[in-house]
């Protein structure tokens, strides 16, 4: 039995490759792996008297870059900030120009607020029982729903995502069990307010004279959960769209019998936000990984809170279909006619 290995080629920033072989079927394979994960399978064996590779396997290039890529192609820029003791990867993009932009959203295009998007908790886990070493997943909702913003928006990535879980102050606990700490919510208090403070340094703010006075949050999932935690510290904040939000974490982990998150804070046992702030929360009827039922209560508890039940929608679908209908809520209060409620 002869055999082939193929090298790995690609970004040389301190990245370690280990090999190992392993037996399949009467092959041998070697594999080669990229931060415990493996990127790149190449079968480096033949079956004697064959003339060539039997196959080759490949594995798509890491989350980080799939997202930085499809965010260029958004003409989204890439930033990094501090924010309390972590470092955050953060996507800009401009407002439309008002020839550019749909004339029922042209006002949100000329207003002075910052759109923050905030999405889920990715892959933190493999499996049950297996925890990720890198939670970023391809699955990026919220930048796609940025993409259909015609306002001044910032993706803003939490803890240790985005390619960053190796950075000194990360480990396994930030997008696990600590997803919601206090650690991780004040990082992305400081990781927003260093932004905004960047962007009217940079002269970001030409539609409207001054500095950003409003910040809207949306956050889907996880990412709704830290909207909520975030708004309560962050006073700038005037608007909150949830959607399929982790808004009661413990009826979360005790519908799906996980494991109880215990060193994160539950949005559930928080104080009511401000009246002030406006709230609208986005449901799924078919969701089964959030079910309307799980945050019932803690939105019946918040003063003049929105809903939006749909009863074909589950945790992931079909939200870009509602997006603009979203957008003029967020700039005229208006809600649309629509069927299914809690």
């Amino acid at each position: 039995m002869s055999s082939i290995t193929a090298t790995y080629r690609g970004n040389q920033n301190g990245i370690h490759l280990k090999r190992s072989k392993v037996k399949f079927a009467g092959f041998e394979l070697t594999l080669l792996w990229l931060r415990s994960r493996v990127y790149l399978i190449v079968l480096a064996a033949f079956v004697t008297g064959c003339n060539g590779p039997l196959f080759i396997l490949k594995d798509s290039e890491p989350p980080s870059l799939y997202i930085d890529s499809r965010a260029k192609s958004f003409g989204m820029y890439r930033s990094i900030v501090n924010g309390d003791r972590f470092k955050h990867v953060v996507y800009f993009k401009e407002p439309l120009t008002k020839a550019a932009t749909p004339s029922r959203l042209s006002a949100i295009a000329r207003s002075n607020r910052l759109h923050v998007y905030i999405e889920g908790d990715g892959e933190a886990w493999r499996s049950r029982f297996v925890i990720s070493d890198d939670p970023t997943s391809k699955k990026v909702l919220m930048l796609d729903l940025m993409a259909m913003d015609s306002a001044r928006s910032l993706y803003v990535g939490r803890p240790c995502y985005l390619g960053r879980s190796d950075d000194p102050d990360c480990n396994s606990s930030l997008w696990t069990y600590h997803r919601f700490s206090d650690a991780v919510v004040d990082s992305m208090v400081d990781a927003i307010t260093a932004s905004v403070a960047k962007l009217n340094a940079a002269g970001k703010n030409k539609v409207n004279s001054g500095a950003q006075s409003e910040i809207v949050l949306f956050g889907h999932s996880g990412g709704a959960a830290l909207a909520v935690l975030i708004a309560a510290r962050l006073p700038q904040v005037t608007t909150v769209v949830t959607v399929a939000g982790n808004l009661d974490t413990r009826a979360w982990v005790k519908h799906h019998r996980y494991t109880p998150l215990f060193g994160s804070l539950n949005p559930a046992k928080q104080p009511p936000l401000s009246a002030d702030i406006r709230q609208l929360h986005l449901l799924g009827a078919r969701d089964t990984v959030i079910p309307p039922k799980l945050v019932k209560s803690w939105i019946d508890s918040q003063p003049g809170a929105s809903v939006w039940q749909f009863d074909t929608y589950t945790h992931n679908c079909c939200w870009k279909q509602q997006w603009f209908r979203v957008l003029n809520w967020v700039e005229t209060g208006v809600s649309p006619v629509l069927s299914g409620t809690l």
